[in-house]
């Protein structure tokens, strides 16, 4: 028998159909051609014939009986028609078939036949099964490149014995250049990493050939173009089989991650509105500077800053003036600021310095008077000027505190102290500011919750015409009920008019008493007798107030009541220029000016004669003066003829006996204020009063005297 094996005659061709005894037979007709066998191999929809044949045809119903009875053995050999032979394989997933041609019967030996079949079946399994682990390498080797694509995480692997390095695509691409023109080695890759650090690549790398262990680090890389990135680089020693050890490791770059990190730490650490640090990191800096002062025996100066009356910009104007005003604030600060220091915006209106390396306490002095130049800033916004005004208070660690709470709480308290001084800008704390702080705090936290119990309210304490005994005018004054119902002293609420958050808070709930109360007066009282409502600097200052205000007065003015705004000074002196505008709408409407001193009376007629003044007093003081007796027929009667020439009523106040009486009337005065008369009352008191009035002259015992 002769067997010719011809590869070169191998082929294929796709089934698109099952496997079909037809189209099988073609494939072997075609292949039996020439003498000698035909190989089938089958797999899914593919069909694979090679070998050579003779020249006899094969039946198709030969073929199909040849194959049933193939399908019914496994390594067997089925004699057919004409001399033919069919050896089937289906040990493996894919059934191999060869059909064989015998030449001569008598000479083959059938076991030779059957040993050469077998053994070309076995090389046959075996070629299927590398090509089956060569496919699924080739499977594996995609995912991987496709998996380091979309991570961009290059592979990179270096050879102990051969010394040789290999780089994956994504490698090259993040040292931009280009796969075949350049050849990686070790020594190469580290000339990528900038001098400073490419010590520390190396150490990494020899201790882990050394140990036969890994490495991790983060550090800058300059591309082959020079641009600088930030990569991370991974690496581990793998021990391989006869001492092929061999260094894996990946290779990313992670600019883009890390300046999303700068990004978030950026944002967490900084105020969006200034770009400054944010509290928390002014917190962590004020922390670290009072360290390096404990360890160098140096000092830190903390200055704390705040915005006089900020609401109010904000209440009037809006919120994008107020924006505005702190980056305003922000750029003027920064411009003093010494190199080293930290200016931050700890929220709403509300900055601080920290000061280092300062070698004595006393030299914070000159920082804080470089701020102090900016204390004062003309802003003008959409062509209206605000001034903004600053206050400082600033402390010194460790002359002032013995750490960061304490020295914050005292450069708080020399911010408090600088607020309560209209003329101040800056401070430096002082021991004994603390106790007058705390005794202040005691006093203000009351004061707030008597507010927000509703125990302070508007009394009227009424100023009469001392020829009739009728009520000429009536002030209103804030009065404090205690638990027990009893009306506090007046010096009390004192202080809070004198403080820049409470004036305006107690100043507008005056005002909505009076829109609920006054109104409720008929309308020929409300026209006969002014209301005179006191209005103190602190409130005069706030744009809030002074608002709600205008809006009193524009409503006083329909409803016919005579307003009477009583002052200490003259506004158009110190008005601020925020205000401003609001003052000078409210002279347009039903409003007047009265004076609680003769000095500031007469010296806002003789300065401001756009000012109606109606009202100017002289209280006892100025009465009991040692020369009043001898000058007084004649000075107080030049000012009683110079005020009625102006149309301006003089009142004397503070009346309590009837001798002050007597005496007031003889000097000509013919108006009076005391508790001679009655003490300041509530409105229902007042309301009877007014009801009752016609008797021959004012009384010192009138019902319901608070």
């Amino acid at each position: 028998m002769l067997v010719k094996d011809v590869p070169g005659l191998e082929k294929q061709a796709a089934m698109t159909a099952e496997y079909r005894e037809t189209k099988l037979l073609d494939l072997t007709r075609a292949a039996v051609a020439a003498e000698g066998a035909a190989l089938i191999r089958s797999s899914g929809k593919r069909v694979i014939t090679s070998g050579t044949a003779g020249s006899t045809e094969l039946d198709g119903r030969w073929l199909e009986t040849l194959l049933s009875s193939s399908a019914q053995s496994k390594d067997s050999i089925v004699r057919g028609a004409d001399d033919w032979s069919v050896f089937v394989d289906d040990s493996g997933s894919q059934p191999t078939i060869l059909l064989l041609k015998w030449i001569d019967a008598r000479t083959q030996s059938r076991v030779s036949i059957e040993q050469s079949v077998e053994t070309l079946f076995n090389t046959l399994r075996t070629l299927g099964e590398l090509t089956v682990a060569k496919q699924a390498a080739a499977r594996s080797d995609t995912v991987i490149r496709g998996l380091e694509m979309m991570a961009e995480i290059g592979l990179w692997q270096y050879n102990f014995s051969s010394e040789t390095t290999t780089w994956s695509d994504v490698t090259y691409q993040i040292h931009g250049v280009e796969r075949g023109s350049f050849t990686p080695s070790m020594e190469a890759s580290l000339d990528f990493f900038p001098e400073e650090v490419r010590g520390l690549v190396r150490n990494n790398i020899n201790q882990a050939i050394e140990h036969g262990t890994g490495f991790s680090f983060v550090l800058p890389f300059r591309r082959a173009d020079g641009e600088l990135r930030t990569v991370r680089s991974v690496g581990n020693v793998i021990k391989g089989e006869g001492g092929e050890d061999q260094l894996f490791g990946i290779f990313q770059d992670i600019t883009d991650v890390k300046e999303a990190e700068l990004r978030l730490w950026w944002t967490a650490n900084h105020d969006a509105l200034t770009g400054l640090p944010n509290r928390m990191l002014f917190q962590e800096r004020l922390d670290s500077a009072i360290g390096v002062a404990q360890r160098q025996a140096k000092s830190v100066g903390l200055i704390l800053i705040d915005l006089d009356h900020f609401k109010s910009i904000n209440d009037v104007y809006g919120h994008e003036a107020g924006d505005r005003v702190l980056k305003t604030v922000a750029d003027r600060l920064s411009a003093q600021l010494r190199q080293g220091d930290t200016l931050a915006r700890l929220g709403g209106d509300e900055f601080a310095i920290i000061v280092s390396d300062l070698s004595t306490a006393e030299d914070l002095s000159r920082p804080l008077e470089r701020l102090l130049l900016a204390a004062e800033i003309d802003f003008n916004y959409r062509n209206i000027p605000i001034p903004v005004k600053l206050s400082m208070g600033a402390a010194v660690f460790p002359r002032d505190a013995e750490n960061e709470r304490e020295l914050y709480r005292n450069a708080d308290i020399a911010l408090f102290r600088t607020k309560e001084e209209a003329d101040e800008r800056g401070t430096i704390y002082d021991p004994s500011h603390g106790a007058e702080r705390e005794g202040r705090e005691s006093q203000f936290r009351r004061i707030r919750e008597a507010i927000a119990a509703g125990a302070i309210a508007p009394y009227f304490q009424p100023v009469f015409d001392l020829r009739t005994g009728r009520v000429a005018s009536v002030e209103v004054l804030a009065r404090w009920r205690d638990e027990a119902d009893q009306i506090l002293s007046a010096t009390m609420l004192k202080p809070a008019f004198e403080d820049a958050d409470l004036a305006p808070q107690l100043g507008l709930l005056i005002l909505q008493h009076l829109q609920a109360k006054w109104s409720t007066l008929d309308e020929p009282t409300r026209k006969r007798v002014p209301l005179c409502l006191n209005l103190s600097p602190r409130e005069m200052h706030n744009l809030t107030y002074m608002e709600a205000l205008k809006r009193f007065v524009e409503e006083s003015s329909t409803d016919g009541t005579e307003l009477v705004l009583e002052l200490k000074q003259n506004p158009l002196r110190l008005l601020p220029s925020h205000v401003a505008p609001t003052f000078e709408r409210m002279l347009k409407e039903n409003v007047t000016f009265g004076f609680d001193s003769l000095a500031a009376g007469f010296e806002a007629l003789v300065e401001s004669a756009s000012l109606r003044v109606s009202q100017i007093k002289a209280n006892k003081a100025t009465l009991t003066h040692p020369n009043v007796e001898e000058r007084a027929a004649a000075i107080i009667g030049g000012m009683i003829e110079t005020c009625g020439q102006l149309g301006i009523q003089l009142v004397a106040t503070e009346i309590e006996t009837e001798g002050e009486l007597k005496r007031l009337r003889s000097l000509g005065y013919m108006l009076g204020q005391g508790f001679y008369f009655c003490r300041a009352m509530d409105f229902e008191a007042l309301t009877e009063m007014l009801q009752n009035e016609g008797s021959d002259r004012p009384s010192g015992n009138i019902n319901a005297m608070a």
